[in-house]
């Protein structure tokens, strides 16, 4: 646990683990509980009480039993008192949900990603879906604290912009953030797409061990967060989690980076659709949407392996081999032996990989660790990155917003 900082002024640091956790502590947690926990003075964890009741995100809500002495009062954060707006930018569609101070959902939202036009009619669709989210929440606007922006990336947080994302050509270097801010009137908190899936698994501190994992995105492309000892990996540039070019296969698809066999190429739901069509196993004729017509491929996919069509069974296998040949060089390097699985393609071949990857990595000669891996997937769903987006506002900026 992060501890409090005893400084002349009150900080955003000792606001945002103040705030966090009241919010942890679902039954209700007294100010001696907190100054203790947080090695912070009785005298600042009264000021920051007293701030944040005054603005009606904390309230005092009944009073901890006591074996002997006055009984002490109970704080909980108000949940509803304040919102914030996530958004996933995909090549295949955008996400958008609207959060309470617990990160709980509210309302939800999706729109296809549009292929072609200006960096500003983005903008505008942006603008008038999160007008949309509201409206259709009957949530006050004026409660919304920040959106939360989720993106492939890199993405330079310095500028606010996303710097290449190879399916978003569109919005490279253009200056997403500053446009939005001005278009929305709201603070805007722009991150990599897999880190902000790593912050709502994290966030919600679900049943897996919420200080050391890795959480493996599978969306249009893939990528890896890392959580070791408690704390997001981040990287120099908040950019860590690219793993596409990792050599998973020694004879395979010639990547754009000019060699055979990178991760991100060989499993990518795209490119098992092709080698599907290839193997002819499936026969690809939907006029649908691209990322629609993709999800109904994987789907007939699935099912040809689940009815026992040997070729669809090999190329499943082939995969979930290359997933634990990328998986185990991970684990090992970190060891850490539990892997999440999510993102929004991840439940279409989820149990089908999930039948073979196990015992690929379990009895893979390379794998190093003392405990056998743990994978499983994840329970937040197709929305995972867009909670992550906002859950990174409330972890960055709700406090910040009332310093």
């Amino acid at each position: 646990m992060k501890k409090g900082r005893n400084l002349p002024l009150i900080t955003i640091h000792n606001q945002q683990i103040f705030l966090n956790l009241i919010r942890t502590s679902k039954q209700g947690i007294s100010r001696t509980e907190i100054a203790k926990l947080l090695e912070l003075s009785s005298q600042t964890i009264s000021n920051l009480a007293r701030k944040f009741i005054d603005l009606g995100l904390v309230r005092e809500f009944g009073k901890q039993k006591s074996s002997g002495g006055k009984p002490r009062i109970l704080l909980q954060i108000v949940y509803d008192a304040r919102h914030v707006v996530g958004i996933h930018l995909d090549p295949a569609e955008i996400t958008y949900v609207l959060l309470d101070l617990e990160g709980q959902v509210i309302s939800n939202l999706k729109t296809l990603t549009p292929k072609f036009g200006e960096p500003m009619d983005f903008i505008k669709i942006i603008v008038d879906s999160v007008k949309t989210l509201l409206a259709n929440s009957g949530v006050d606007p004026q409660s919304v604290l920040g959106v939360g922006i989720a993106s492939p990336g890199p993405i330079d947080h310095e500028k606010g912009v996303i710097r290449y994302a190879p399916h978003l050509k569109q919005l490279n270097d253009f200056p997403l953030r500053d446009q939005l801010e001005h278009a929305l009137g709201l603070p805007i908190f722009l991150q990599k797409d897999v880190l902000a899936a790593l912050t709502a698994e994290r966030w919600f501190l679900t049943t897996h061990d919420p200080d050391n994992f890795i959480f493996f995105y599978y969306g249009t492309g893939i990528g890896v967060g890392i959580v070791n000892d408690g704390q997001i990996v981040n990287g120099q540039t908040r950019n860590a989690g690219d793993i596409e070019h990792i050599l998973v296969s020694e004879n395979g698809i010639l990547c754009q980076c000019g060699r055979r066999g990178c991760w991100g190429v060989e499993v990518r739901p795209e490119q098992i659709v092709s080698r599907a069509v290839k193997e002819k196993i499936l026969v690809v004729s939907s006029k649908s949407q691209k990322s629609v017509s993709l999800m109904k491929d994987l789907e007939a996919l699935v099912a040809a392996e689940r009815g026992g069509d040997k070729k669809a069974i090999a190329l499943l296998k082939d995969v979930s081999q290359e997933m634990a040949n990328g998986l185990l060089a991970l684990t090992n390097l970190q060891d850490i032996d539990t892997v999440i699985f999510g993102g929004p393609f991840w439940h279409l071949l989820a149990d089908s990989l999930m039948r073979y990857m196990p015992d690929f990595v379990q009895n893979d000669a390379a794998r190093m660790l003392i405990n056998p891996p743990q994978l499983s997937t994840s329970d937040f769903g197709l929305d995972v990155v867009a909670v992550g987006a906002g859950c990174f506002v409330l972890e960055e900026g709700y406090a910040r917003a009332f310093a």
